[in-house]
């Protein structure tokens, strides 16, 4: 969502000296032409749209599935404020230029940050500060960073360029200020629009129609780089760019003009049929914000360009004096939530983690209301203590209008330094896998006989722990291809997300040592196994979208990485019970045709990497025992999938499947982690009984990647 600081009244944010409200006038609204008075219909939008998105967030964190089905479109409430801030600011912006001439543009951001930095301050100190007593091991180690960019307005890159994906949002554990991005957009086009308007009012005799021009120019470029830049489908960087989100506010910019140039509003017919219109329209929107999955095609083929175009028009007739939608939108409730929408938009979020089912002892039903009442208490608190002396100069005069927010800024980013990080034990190795490294030296490989040791900092020679393993390899592999014989071995690496939790070990491994180079090519919920459905972790579903391109995707980087072995691991997802369109009903491991589906899709991903010259290391399963967690990307256990016979009987599959391609080798990695001190399920080594922390991805990296350089005769 973006902010909704201009989201309060527009006389909030500019009274007659230069936009600085009187405490009496809090909570009016002007538009361009003065004469239409109070629009409080605007803040019953902004309530309604905050609803939106604080139900979609609360359905979701607390695992309401049924209320979750109903609500999946609450994202769009962020589309609907980003259309808002653009209507609004541009009116700001046409009003003060009718009015003086001219635009102060140092008057403009001070307000918008008089406006803005309260609240965002607010919670990032608490963030800050109640995160290493609330939060997760991998919220707290990548805080300091978060909280910078917060202080930025860039987490929307930061989260772009770190491959966060929004649409893993409520999967493992997010940010807790994640949804900073939609302000970081906002800021952004703080900075950059009153820069483009002052150039157009000024250059320009006719400066309003030709910001209008400009703006429904802008609103098409980025629609049309949405679509080019995104192939018509959901990317996180579609989803979270600035460029790609500007069609939003730049339409509710357009419109700003629009209103101011042609009267359209002056009429009472044309009154009365856009108050029926826009009343229409609300029902639609809200029927999309009830229904619309975010990764709906049909919103990155201009869909979210259609929306902000539906929520003008509401605009448009929440200006009208009365009717039907003026009557809906004035209501008390939804105005006063309007009101209170920046703050609660901020707070709701967090506080949803750390106020969970389990903390407060309450179904999530009850936790819901009480995470709601909460947020919307720390909201009101904060306009009435914090926000509004702050905005109307009631604390801040003179020098302290520097001193202020700059010490405030400077105490938050200090605090995120000082933060603590967490034990490498207590954190999944999923957050910061990078896509390829390369090392930088090539020092001789250590012996592949070590078995994992215990410490968190492995010595340069560690005693095993345990007896050595022997390698379990039908056949040595064939020479390593003469084009990366000089250099460190390259390794990809492929399977589900437990094979993304080996990367970073190895990663780190091949570095250190200038042995290997390791790309990774996983995926989360990815199985060896193709196509049909899923009941995993409690839930069903289909095979994921990510995995349905693994192909193409293997292909893509064999031609540029050029890897000399393909490493494979993982198989929770083939064990799971299993719905194959060609099998027909449900099927599980141990189940002959399932077992056969199994086995040629094996054979298939070897002998795609082997058709391409790249030799095969797979791994035996390691047994599943996943941590259930109340949220809607889990049901509650028992786990058919935690069954260990499942899972030795998917590692005999492997076996007897790899005598068939004798050039596939096959490594003991179960056998590792089982004869490790405290067992497979440790929790210094995975402490979700699925994953790898980052101290157990180092700890297995020095048995199996040297045990991958002696298969690939490197040692």
């Amino acid at each position: 969502m973006g902010s909704v600081s201009e989201g309060q009244l527009l006389s909030e944010d500019v009274a007659r000296n230069e936009g600085d409200a009187r405490p009496d006038q809090a909570g009016t609204a002007e538009l361009v032409d003065t004469s239409f008075g109070h629009v409080a219909p605007l803040d019953g939008l902004r309530g309604l749209a905050v609803a939106a998105v604080v139900v979609f967030h609360g359905a979701q964190v607390n695992g309401l599935a049924g209320l979750a089905r109903w609500t999946q479109g609450g994202f769009l409430g962020v589309s609907t404020f980003f259309t808002l801030s653009g209507f609004l600011i541009t009116t700001l912006l046409l009003q003060e230029h009718v009015r003086t001439g001219g635009l102060s543009l140092i008057g403009f951001w001070s307000r918008r940050a008089r406006r803005l930095l309260p609240a965002s301050l607010l919670t990032l100190l608490a963030v800050v500060l109640l995160t290493p007593v609330l939060g997760s091991p991998e919220q707290f180690r990548s805080l300091p960073g978060e909280v910078w960019s917060a202080l930025g307005y860039v987490t929307n890159w930061k989260f772009i360029l770190a491959d966060s994906d929004y649409a893993d949002l409520f999967s493992g554990a997010p940010s807790p200020i994640k949804h900073f991005w939609s302000l970081a957009i906002e800021e952004q086009w703080y900075l950059l629009m009153p820069l483009l308007a002052a150039l157009l009012l000024r250059r320009f005799r006719r400066g309003p129609r030709a910001l209008t021009a400009v703006m429904a120019a802008l609103a098409l470029v980025s629609t049309a780089v949405m679509v080019i830049q995104g192939n018509g489908e959901y990317s996180n960087a579609v989803y979270l760019g600035t460029h790609t989100r500007l069609a939003e506010l730049a339409v509710g910019a357009a419109g700003a003009g629009l209103i101011q140039r042609n009267r359209i509003l002056r009429s009472e017919p044309r009154q009365r049929h856009l108050q029926w219109l826009g009343a229409l329209m609300l029902l639609a929107l809200v029927w999309t914000w009830s229904l619309t999955p975010i990764d709906a095609a049909w919103l990155y083929r201009g869909g979210f360009l259609a929306h902000s175009v539906g929520v003008m028009v509401v605009i448009w007739a929440a200006c009208q004096p009365r009717g039907p939608l003026t009557a809906t939108l004035g209501s008390g409730p939804l105005v006063n939530l309007g009101k209170i929408s920046y703050g609660l938009y901020l707070f709701h979020w967090p506080m949803m983690w750390w106020m969970s089912p389990e903390r407060l002892h309450l179904t999530p039903g009850w936790a819901l209301l009480v995470q709601c009442g909460a947020a919307v208490g720390l909201a009101t608190l904060s306009r009435f203590a914090l926000e509004e002396p702050i905005r109307t100069r009631r604390w801040i005069t003179s020098w302290r209008q520097v001193i202020a927010p700059v010490g405030a800024i400077t105490v938050v980013a200090l605090a995120a330094f000082v933060v603590p990080e967490p034990k490498a034990t207590q954190v999944s190795a999923l957050g910061s896998v990078r896509t390829v490294v390369f090392p930088t030296s090539v020092p001789q490989a250590p012996s592949p006989s070590e078995a994992i040791p215990t410490t968190q900092h492995t010595p340069a020679n560690p005693a095993p722990s345990v007896a050595p393993p022997v390698v379990d390899a039908t056949a040595a592999l064939r020479p390593i291809p003469p084009a990366s014989e000089s250099g460190p071995l390259r390794v990809i690496v492929s399977g589900d997300s437990f094979a993304m939790s080996l990367v970073p070990g190895l990663q780190r491994y091949g570095e250190r040592t200038g042995t290997m180079a390791v790309m990774t090519n996983a995926f989360v919920g990815c199985g060896v196994g193709r196509g049909g459905k899923n009941r995993g972790i409690g839930l069903e579903r289909p095979w994921p979208k990510d995995c349905q391109g693994r192909d193409a995707d293997l292909l893509r980087n064999i031609a540029s990485f050029r890897p000399d072995v393909a490493l494979i691991a993982g198989g929770m997802w083939d064990v799971t019970d299993r719905k194959i369109p060609s099998l027909g009903k449900w099927r599980t491991i141990g189940d002959p045709d399932y077992d056969q589906y199994l086995r040629d899709e094996i054979l298939h991903l070897v002998d795609l990497f082997e058709a391409n010259g790249v030799q095969v290391v797979w791994t035996t399963a390691p047994h599943w025992e996943p941590q259930y967690t109340r949220r809607i990307y889990m049901g509650p256990p028992p786990y058919a999938e935690a069954k260990p016979e499942r899972t030795d009987a998917l590692n005999a599959l492997f076996r007897a499947t790899l005598v068939d391609r004798p050039n596939a080798a096959l490594l003991p990695l179960a056998e590792q982690l089982q004869a490790a001190p405290g067992g497979e399920f440790n929790p210094d080594l995975r402490n979700d009984g699925v994953h790898l922390t980052e101290a157990g991805t180092d700890q297995v990296a020095q048995w199996l990647a040297p045990s991958i350089l002696t298969l690939a005769g490197r040692s």
